[in-house]
């Protein structure tokens, strides 16, 4: 007899959907205040606020699965990667085409990796996957009757598939590292904050190579909106890891957490001011109703 799947765990819903909140807002305010320079701090105040539990913790906390190093090395600097290419997505595209799109593509190219992998998905999948393609091909469009091939190919594109990729980067990596974790959040706060210390490093190396100033006081302003920034991204990871445990069916998790399309997008559409803002939100609700579904579909 199959297995009829439990409801969500209360606790973990709740908590997963303060994340999504956050998720967007941080992503909302780096669009906001575009730069380089000043999401650079966002790492840098974690590493700062981590560093001296991170020294006790190495000290009497207990010690790392062998190997973990490796892990947060890589995860950081995908990460990077990830800050490198969000960043300047926001500098020449639309927030309502490069946050839906950047959150899609890793979801959908791991769907596709397991049918090249002799892993189709169920119906339930394959629905999933045509409607989250669907919403990619909409989403770069000012006009059903404008269909063109610009709208694809151009510089916020380029970024948007860096971004993407460096999202499958640090979710392997992270999730490699998690699996060998005994329960409990302490030793997953102290991964995060050595991931963002490496990710601190490799983000302004990235930001010099593309020659981006990197000036670190530019007034108190900039200062309390990085603070701000990095609360937030570091709860919404956070609160996902402590929703993990919470919660037996992790797919749930994950799909719930795209809800941070449906807050973002429309925000980002109108307070930005950016052109078709209801077919940006028809292409990020399509998104996100595919996503659920390749999740939900394992």
């Amino acid at each position: 007899m199959a297995q009829i799947p439990t409801a969500m765990n209360p606790i973990a819903a709740v908590l997963t959907l303060f994340s999504a909140l956050f998720h967007a807002g941080w992503n909302l305010l780096a669009r906001k205040y575009r730069g380089g320079s000043l999401f650079l701090r966002v790492p840098l105040l974690i590493s700062a606020a981590g560093l001296l539990p991170i020294l006790a913790s190495e000290i009497w906390g207990a010690p790392f699965p062998k190997g973990t190093w490796v892990n947060f090395t890589i995860g950081g600097v995908c990460l990077a990667v990830y800050f490198t290419g969000l960043t300047q997505g926001y500098e020449c595209g639309d927030f309502s085409v490069v946050y839906p799109l950047a959150r899609a593509l890793p979801v959908l190219a791991i769907a596709l990796a397991d049918i090249f992998m002799g892993s189709p998905p169920s119906w339930l999948g394959w629905t999933g996957m045509i409607l989250v393609a669907a919403g990619c091909i909409i989403s770069p469009l000012d006009s059903w009757r404008r269909i063109r091939l610009t709208s694809y190919i151009n510089r916020a594109t380029g970024w948007i598939l860096v971004t993407a990729a460096g999202m499958i980067g640090y979710t392997l990596a992270d999730n490699q590292a998690l699996d060998r974790f005994q329960p409990g959040i302490g030793l997953v706060l102290r991964y995060h904050v050595l991931e963002s210390m490496v990710s601190l490093f490799a983000f302004g190396l990235f930001l010099s190579l593309l020659r981006q100033p990197l000036k670190l006081e530019t007034g108190l302003q900039n200062w309390k909106t990085s603070f701000v920034m990095a609360v937030l991204l570091f709860s919404a990871y956070t609160l996902v890891l402590i929703a993990y445990q919470y919660s037996p069916e992790t797919s749930y998790v994950v799909a719930m957490r795209q809800f941070s399309l449906v807050i973002g997008v429309p925000i980002g559409a109108y307070y930005f001011k950016e052109s078709a803002p209801l077919l940006r939100i028809l292409a990020a609700l399509t998104i996100t109703a595919g996503i659920v579904l390749i999740v939900l579909a394992g």
